[in-house]
């Protein structure tokens, strides 16, 4: 009889102590043939090693493929009008756009009331170096 099982171990502290579960085979007919219950056991555990690499270690993480689309889904703060050098940021003077080649909007309250070093022509990407 073939037992396939998946048995808990201690995770690596990067995972923060969780644990983690690897496959397990186990043959417990004892008239089996043992070359052919080795070769099957191995055989079995191939097949459960790679249906776990498959599933991945469980962190979450951006595929290579998928940064291009995080800079353009993601919006940033943007000049709804020409903002003139010297003037402070207004709630009127800004809007929020894609791609994101600005600052986030999560910074808004940071950017309000800041001073504009040079001209900033409308729909432009405000950034950090264009403000006092």
């Amino acid at each position: 009889m073939v037992d396939i099982g998946l048995r808990a171990i201690r995770g690596d502290p990067e995972r923060r102590g969780k644990f983690r579960k690897i496959p397990v085979v186990t043959i417990s007919n004892p008239g089996e043939n043992k070359k052919t219950s080795k070769f099957f056991q191995f055989k079995m555990f191939i097949r459960l090693f790679f249906s776990e690499k498959i599933l991945g270690d469980g962190i979450k993480k951006c595929q290579p493929s998928e940064l291009q689309n995080i800079i353009e889904a993601r919006r940033s703060i943007t000049a709804k009008v020409k903002i003139l050098q010297g003037e402070k940021i207004r709630n009127e003077l800004i809007d929020f756009k894609r791609p994101a080649t600005g600052i986030a909007p999560k910074f808004i309250k940071k950017v309000l009331g800041k001073t504009v070093k040079n001209n900033i022509n409308k729909n432009d990407p405000i950034t950090w170096n264009k403000l006092f």
